[in-house]
């Protein structure tokens, strides 16, 4: 059975040789670390890190990818290094943890529960670090308004989806399209919740590989034209971030934006971040 556009950027996804039915859609968790870590390096090339992930495939990918965006500095700028379980409750003692190894960066690799902790524990604590977090923790929604407004102030993350409540997009036809789907027919997910996001964009993109299949609806025709996008744009991408893919690289998104939460939207900082050169 044809698994089309999974929402995980797990390395173990990209597999066209052996596993060519399974079709990733999400940029791979390495990359996406790496790029926050060159964004670290250059913003505080003597960065004192303290990094606290959830151990499976998604934190340790993201591990890795920011190790590589650190370089050579990786082992000298990490000053705490530790993970937990996604079972357990809270992760709040590792924050205490983290601040005491006297970390000024503090790098979440994690889930939204365990993040929106995160941020609240900082707060609590009153430690004042460029606070990092993964884009799987960004929504303002799911996570930011849980863990307060105020406290994710400053909050440094990645992204390459819209959300469709900054005052940016929310003209654009393809925003205003999507607001009215979610108020019809998912009128108990908040518009500022954009953990919805992402299966809007999926439906589409498998909408159009439909679509090129025409009348040649067999297994082997869907996953060539799955696995030959070129230059796509779903309806909820930032302007500038399309899609394409080949059958001997199933990686679908190549770059994404560096962004910093003001308390109300995210803030793009600087240029989109190309991922090529961060994937492997």
């Amino acid at each position: 059975m044809p698994n089309l556009f999974l929402t995980s950027g797990a390395e173990r996804f990209n597999n066209p040789k052996e596993f060519p039915w399974t079709i990733p859609f999400y940029p791979i968790y390495l990359a996406q670390g790496a790029a926050l870590g060159a964004y670290i390096l250059k913003e505080r090339s003597d960065a004192k890190i303290a990094v606290q992930y959830v151990n499976d495939d998604l934190g340790k990918d993201f591990l890795a990818g920011l190790k590589k965006g650190l370089g050579d500095k990786a082992s000298s700028s990490i000053v705490k290094e530790i993970s937990h379980e996604i079972t357990e409750p809270t992760i709040d003692n590792q924050v205490s943890d983290c601040k005491a190894a006297g970390a000024d960066v503090f790098v979440q690799l994690t889930y939204s529960k365990f993040a929106a902790q995160g941020i609240r524990k900082v707060a609590a604590l009153g430690w004042k670090p460029l606070h990092v977090v993964n884009s799987n923790c960004s929504s303002i929604g799911g996570t930011l308004a849980p863990a307060g407004l105020d406290n994710a102030k400053g909050l440094v993350s990645a992204w390459w989806e819209i959300i469709a409540t900054d005052p940016r997009h929310q003209d654009k036809p393809r925003v205003k399209t999507y607001t009215q789907f979610m108020k019809r027919y998912m009128p108990s997910v908040g518009i500022d919740d954009n953990t919805a996001t992402p299966g809007y964009n999926n439906a589409y993109m498998i909408e159009q590989v439909l679509k090129r299949c025409g009348n040649d609806l067999t297994r082997e025709n869907l996953l060539k034209q799955a696995t030959s996008l070129e230059n796509e744009q779903p309806p909820l991408f930032l302007d500038g971030i399309k899609v394409s893919n080949s059958p001997t690289d199933y990686r679908a998104i190549h770059n994404l934006q560096i962004t910093r939460f003001d308390g109300a939207n995210w803030i793009p900082v600087g240029d989109m971040v190309d991922l090529d050169g961060m994937a492997s």
